[in-house]
């Protein structure tokens, strides 16, 4: 604030455009209970024996198996184990994933919303293979480097592993009286015309989608954000949403 800079922090697919919707439906809901978010970057043709291949960092894939996941419930924060909570969630045109704890909340952890979950989707028989890994203590500080070598170079993408981003956002809460469900999913595949991987495409667009912002001078406040701060301002969330649509990224809705 001091130097007149304006940052906008975790401005990708999740965190990020997840972020602003948390944001939005707050601003929306005269109580919101109950937000969660489940998402997961996969292949569309998913092989044995993991059915996965890394679309983003490995390490950082790694990371979110072993770090513990910070949720809300109730109103108090609460720590758990990475990839407990283990519960399967059908897809319209992809089959039942499962869906585990992991901690991806971050800045939603302050949001006033007493109930609050990311999960990590996976195709079935992934996680399996990792918590077995874990529990053969394979991921203990001397012998994770080699157990992450082995992973990175089996989840590496070939020529046409194409993958896809499975993003879906779940709200309960009450307006005007009334309790209402609100479920956005997000579906998006790799982009074999301009060879641009859907990761690459919905963690991007949405990082340009924010830029834009600033250079059109529609967010001028100084000092560091993040997108669920934006949730609020109708013209730019619809603004973002519009310049993602372009792309053809874009959410189904349920209410």
């Amino acid at each position: 604030q001091k130097n007149g800079v304006i940052a906008i922090t975790d401005a990708g697919v999740a965190p990020g455009l997840s972020n602003l919707v948390f944001g939005k439906k707050l601003s929306e809901y005269d109580r919101l209970d109950t937000a969660k978010c489940y998402v997961g970057g996969l292949p569309q043709n998913p092989q044995p024996p993991w059915f996965y291949k890394s679309v983003f960092s490995p390490i950082d894939v790694i990371e979110e198996y072993i770090r513990p996941a910070r949720i809300v419930d109730k109103g108090h924060k609460v720590s758990k184990p990475a990839m407990t909570d283990l519960e399967s969630i059908e897809f319209n045109n992809i089959g039942m994933l499962n869906a585990f704890n992991s901690d991806g909340l971050r800045s939603l952890l302050d949001m006033p919303i007493p109930n609050m979950v990311e999960k990590t989707l996976r195709f079935p028989g992934h996680i399996q293979k990792i918590i077995s890994i874990r529990d053969k203590g394979l991921f203990e500080i001397d012998k994770i480097e080699k157990t992450a070598k082995s992973l990175i170079k089996d989840w590496k993408s070939d020529e046409g592993d194409y993958d896809q981003t499975i993003m879906k956002l779940e709200f309960i809460g009450i307006i005007n009286g009334e309790r209402i469900s609100k479920i956005y999913n997000l579906v998006d595949y790799y982009d074999q015309e301009n060879h641009i991987s859907s990761m690459a495409r919905t963690t991007g667009y949405t990082c340009t989608a924010v830029a834009n912002i600033l250079l059109e001078n529609r967010f001028t406040k100084t000092g560091v954000y993040n997108l669920e701060t934006l949730g609020s301002d109708d013209e730019i969330v619809q603004n973002i949403m519009q310049y993602l649509a372009q792309r053809n990224v874009q959410f189904d809705k349920k209410i």
